[in-house]
């Protein structure tokens, strides 16, 4: 998996894009890296560009990443609001939701672009004022 992390135009959230197949070591790594950044700017939005990514991990894995990785994870802001972009058709992130969202963390599986930013842009949480758009 190949991936970038920068803020968006705006400033108003942190922009993860994924390439390839993703593994959760992977995500993870990602995550944590986008999460510091998001520190650093004093923002507590983030969109996760998965549509390029497939997450192929067996269902084995993604039931221990949520019953033992998620509910831990000091690094990834638990007030946090994420919103995760994936392809239409690509249902391999769905367990990913469920599991964050059953951990306690706002997280959010959109398939359209329009309304992954807008929900990004209607949260309370960024710390940093909001630019004129």
């Amino acid at each position: 998996m190949e991936y970038a992390i920068r803020p968006s135009d705006d400033g108003r959230y942190v922009i993860l894009e994924m390439v390839g197949e993703v593994t959760i070591a992977e995500v993870m790594q990602a995550l944590v890296e986008s999460h510091s950044m998001g520190g650093r700017l004093g923002v507590r939005c983030f969109l996760v560009d998965a549509t390029a990514a497939r997450n192929n991990e067996r269902a084995s894995s993604n039931f221990k990443f949520a019953q033992d990785d998620i509910p831990d994870m000091p690094s990834i802001d638990k007030l946090a609001c994420i919103a995760s972009l994936v392809e239409p058709a690509d249902h391999s992130h769905d367990y990913f939701e469920a599991a964050a969202r059953g951990a306690g963390y706002d997280f959010t599986i959109f398939r359209d672009r329009g309304l992954a930013r807008e929900h990004l842009h209607k949260s309370h949480r960024s710390t940093r004022p909001a630019s004129a758009t």
